[in-house]
């Protein structure tokens, strides 16, 4: 388990290396509208889980 006072920091990272990935599999999948859509959305599914651990 992430510590209290490290989890706000944890969860940044984890942000911020989803929006990297998001960014990489962006420029690969800009062609194909439908993959694009669901790697949004699962980027979107694990924003959601780190902001519900933050609170």
């Amino acid at each position: 388990m992430v510590s209290d006072k490290a989890r706000p920091l944890f969860g940044r990272a984890l942000l911020f290396l989803d929006l990297y990935v998001l960014g990489a599999v962006a420029s690969l999948t800009f062609d194909d509208p439908v993959l694009f859509q669901e790697v949004l959305y699962s980027v979107d599914l694990q924003v959601v889980v780190v902001l519900m651990m933050r609170t």
